[in-house]
């Protein structure tokens, strides 16, 4: 039987907004403890957050094996495990009733970077991802592509000039565009500073086959797998990647034609999160699957009603182009 696994920290247990993003930020190695800014940034209150309980320094998934019984057999697929806070928790906090019943949930909502901070700089640049951490973004979503000697680019369309990606080397896509960051340049200048959603993109003829194999590299290699979240559209990749690595932080990426079995998919893939569009993110979808232990995200979200709202509703994060709207947003929150 699986026991909570945890992923991202519990309302309760994070001390809120602040103590959620200093758990991220502890979660990245190489950082010093306590220390709420992701780089030396100008004004504000960068007081940190709450520790986790027993003085640990909060991994940002959690501590493998620590949460969680291991299954006889290995990385076989399985159903992620309940998360969010303990049954006793909810009832006090429905006790309290009101406002206060929403807002251990709402302070802890994730500030994600879609692209970086791409409204004010070039989308899925270092520039781009520079300007959302100077912007107390949480994370940053990027998307990866494979070029044809296996080069990682960051980069949204599979084609460049008319040209795919996969089918140019590294060297052809740095003379074509010299501003693409490689997934290596993107962990070595701020995987240390922020954590990353990878956003893993598979064309329908399949020329990136063993594009997981080579992002779990990346990552491993500079100890950033529990500060990473792996999503995508294209599902079976994400089986493969949590058979890879069943220690993998999967996000289940939901399509705005996929209104039925969406629990049932991210059930399938062994995804932690499930991101929705904004188009189907109603309070109908949104809290049984919260219910159900999923985190969910939802995309892509700049207008200050729609970011407002869905606070309201108590979703676990918004990916934004503009991290610094959300930012003094989630400010605005009490308590926060």
């Amino acid at each position: 039987m699986l026991r909570t696994r945890r992923w991202l920290p519990t309302p309760r247990a994070s001390g809120g907004w602040r103590g959620q993003r200093q758990q991220l930020l502890d979660a990245v190695p190489g950082r010093h403890p306590g220390d709420l800014r992701a780089t030396p940034v100008g004004g504000g209150d960068h007081r940190a957050g709450s520790r986790l309980p027993g003085g640990s320094r909060g991994r940002l998934l959690g501590e493998p094996g620590a949460d969680r019984e291991e299954l006889a057999g290995g990385p076989a697929l399985r159903p992620p495990a309940r998360r969010g806070p303990t049954r006793g928790a909810l009832r006090g906090l429905e006790a309290r009733g009101g406002a206060g019943a929403g807002l251990a949930r709402r302070v802890s909502l994730l500030n994600i970077a879609h692209r970086g901070a791409s409204r004010d700089a070039p989308e899925n640049t270092l520039e781009a991802f520079r300007l959302a951490v100077a912007q107390r973004a949480d994370m940053i979503e990027t998307d990866l592509h494979l070029t044809r000697d296996h080069a990682i680019a960051l980069h949204h369309d599979p084609v460049l000039d008319g040209v795919k990606i996969g089918s140019l080397t590294l060297e052809d896509l740095r003379e074509r565009a010299p501003t693409i960051p490689t997934l290596k340049d993107a962990l070595d200048q701020l995987g240390h500073q922020i954590p990353f959603n990878l956003e893993l993109k598979q064309p329908k003829d399949g020329q990136y086959e063993g594009l997981e194999a080579h992002v779990l590299e990346e990552v491993r290699t500079r100890g950033l797998i529990h500060g990473t979240l792996f999503s995508s559209f294209d599902h079976p990749i994400l089986a493969r990647l949590r058979e890879l690595d069943p220690e993998a932080h999967i996000g289940l990426l939901v399509s705005g034609r996929a209104r039925d079995d969406i629990e049932a998919r991210a059930q399938r893939v062994g995804a932690e999160a499930v991101h929705l569009p904004l188009s189907l993110a109603t309070p109908e979808r949104i809290h049984p699957l919260q219910k159900s232990g999923f985190r969910v995200h939802v995309f892509t979200v700049d207008n200050p009603e729609d970011q407002r709202r869905l606070i309201d509703w108590n979703v676990d994060g918004l990916f934004t182009n503009t991290p610094a709207q959300l930012h003094a947003l989630l400010g605005e929150v009490p308590g926060a």
